[in-house]
């Protein structure tokens, strides 16, 4: 039985042009403290200078958003060079101790005469035969 498997499954819904929810909202947030650090902010500041502190803060979230290193969205790649970083670099290995159970072998029986002489040899495989059997496996047959 074959089924149609959907293509780009780990692609986000986009709501608006190229923007997802998340994207949105990564949008937004930064968008609205700006707009309402402003009244305290541009007093002591010209305006101009906020204005581009402004500019500057949106370039980097569009940034954040839009750009992609290898199909990986920077946010991603942010992320696991924080984790990295903060993370310890040194393994120690820890022996795991074995629960103390006594347990008892049974002994070995040796095969007799006539058992051994019925046991087949393991067949030796040469060169030839290998590359026969991949050569069967890559034509699939």
């Amino acid at each position: 039985m074959r089924f149609v498997v959907p293509k780009f499954i780990n692609r986000k819904a986009k709501l608006i042009w190229v923007f997802s929810f998340q994207d949105i909202l990564f949008l937004v947030v930064p968008a609205a403290i700006l707009f309402f650090l402003k009244p305290q902010i541009v007093p002591p500041l010209s305006p101009s200078i906020f204005y581009g502190i402004s500019i500057v803060v949106m370039g980097i979230v569009l940034a954040l958003i839009l750009l992609k290193i290898e199909g990986q969205p920077i946010t991603f790649i942010l992320k696991n060079f924080i984790f990295y970083n903060i993370s310890p670099k040194l393994y120690l290995w820890k022996r795991k101790t074995i629960s103390s159970q006594i347990t008892t072998r049974m002994p070995e029986k040796k095969l007799d005469e006539e058992a051994e002489k019925k046991a087949k040899p393991l067949p030796t495989v040469t060169k030839s035969k290998l590359k026969d059997l991949s050569s069967k496996m890559e034509s699939g047959q």
